[in-house]
């Protein structure tokens, strides 16, 4: 998406966190994408918004806190392991084990 539109776009949760260590599963991709960029990435993605069942999920990037030491990883840009941490924190299901295994592969070594 970046070559082609010119939005930069960050993955975390599982979708992070399996660049990372792949450790778990996912079927659902979660990225930050800052405000003003949202409508044209959905556009250029054609995506459609939904109220349940989706299988990606738009993090508001409102500021770079959010992508401090982020890395690229197979050409693609990840969040740091810290904030994949704090982001699978709060999925439901295997978040946990995914920010935990994290924890002990890039945050505690």
């Amino acid at each position: 998406m970046k070559t082609d539109t010119g939005i930069d776009s960050y993955l975390t949760g599982l979708s992070g966190g399996v660049r990372y260590t792949p450790v778990v599963r996912y079927n659902k991709v979660h990225v930050y994408i800052a405000p003003e960029d949202i409508q044209e990435a959905i556009r250029y993605l054609d995506m459609k918004e939904v109220n349940s069942g989706s299988n990606v999920v738009i993090f508001l990037l409102e500021n770079d806190s959010y992508i401090k030491d982020y890395r690229v990883i197979d050409d693609l840009a990840v969040v740091s392991p810290l904030q994949i941490y704090l982001d699978c924190m709060q999925i439901k299901g295997r978040g946990e084990e995914m920010a935990d295994a994290v924890l002990r592969k890039e945050i505690l070594r």
